[in-house]
């Protein structure tokens, strides 16, 4: 019996350099466990200020 995946959905994206780098400080600065987990937290973050300017 197989568990469904935490993160069933997988995107590759491109980045430059200086980006990877700030998400790797955060990441480190946060203690997030993983590149990804920051990726996802940045997102996140992103799309709740995204809503907040739209209203």
């Amino acid at each position: 019996m197989s568990r469904k995946p935490a993160y069933p959905v997988k995107k590759l994206i491109g980045m430059s350099e200086d980006m990877a780098e700030r998400i790797s400080d955060y990441r480190f600065g946060h203690r997030l466990s993983s590149e990804s987990e920051a990726i996802r937290d940045l997102i996140e973050k992103g799309l709740a200020a995204a809503d907040v300017a739209e209203e």
